[in-house]
C-alpha cells in the first residue's frame, strides 16, 4: 500500500428540466500532486420527490494513474471505473 496526495480542480453544473426533473454534471481533474493523472466525471438526471428529496440516475467515470518506487518496491495503481450511478439525495 501507499499514500499520495493530489490537488483537484473541478466544475459542477446544474439545471432545471421542469417541475419534477433536474440535470447535474461534475468534472474534475488532478492539476498537481503525486499521481500521473486523475479524472472524475459524473452526469445524472434527478427526479424530485417533495421539496428536499431527489432520486439520482446517471453515469460515472473515474480514472487514476499512480506509481512509486521501483523494482521490488514498485507500487502501481492504474485503474479506471465506469458505470451506472444510482443515488438518493436529501437536501437540507
Amino acid at each position: 500500500s501507499d499514500l499520495w496526495t493530489d490537488f483537484i480542480i473541478g466544475i459542477h453544473a446544474y439545471g432545471e428540466l421542469g417541475d419534477k426533473w433536474t440535470v447535474a454534471g461534475k468534472l474534475d481533474a488532478a492539476v498537481g500532486g503525486d499521481s500521473d493523472s486523475a479524472y472524475y466525471a459524473q452526469f445524472a438526471f434527478n427526479r424530485k420527490f417533495g421539496q428536499n428529496m431527489l432520486l439520482n440516475l446517471g453515469w460515472r467515470y473515474y480514472d487514476v494513474d499512480y506509481a512509486s518506487g521501483s523494482g521490488l518496491t514498485l507500487f502501481k495503481w492504474d485503474v479506471a471505473h465506469s458505470g451506472p450511478a444510482i443515488g438518493w439525495s436529501w437536501l437540507f
